[in-house]
């Protein structure tokens, strides 16, 4: 996995999370407006809740003309309350799903997850999430 610094507040990066489950068996279900108000994020966890360890999960992207699949995604991973940086997350496509396998909530806390989505190498909108892994 590769390990870069992420200057968000430089890039303005941000989304208030406008979704969430609580703690239990249930899949947890995020969703973020886009920063450009062009795109919905939602991210679902695979299995249960995301939990501290591997999480396998799902990123939706709608617009206003519905799934907005073929883009071309990435995404990083970071807890603000340390100093060691994002993670540069796998993001597949698989149908109109991107999908990030093995996300890797190493210790509890809140995480944040953030997410661009380009087309053509132009980029539609960016979104973050903040998960909190009890």
């Amino acid at each position: 996995m590769k390990r870069r610094i992420f200057l968000g507040a430089a890039l303005g990066l941000g989304a208030s999370v406008v979704g969430c489950s609580s703690e239990s068996d249930e899949p947890t279900t995020l969703t973020a407006e886009g920063e450009m108000a062009m795109l919905t994020f939602t991210l679902k966890s695979a299995d249960g809740a995301i939990e501290r360890g591997m999480n396998d999960l799902t990123l939706e992207i709608t617009s206003s003309a519905g799934v907005e699949a073929g883009l071309a995604v990435t995404a990083t991973l970071e807890m603000p309350s340390m100093t060691h940086g994002a993670d540069e997350l796998e993001v597949a496509i698989e149908g109109d799903a991107y999908v990030i396998e093995q996300a890797d909530f190493s210790m509890t806390g809140d995480w944040l997850l953030r997410v661009e989505a380009t087309r053509d190498g132009a980029m539609l909108d960016h979104a973050s999430f903040t998960v909190s892994v009890a």
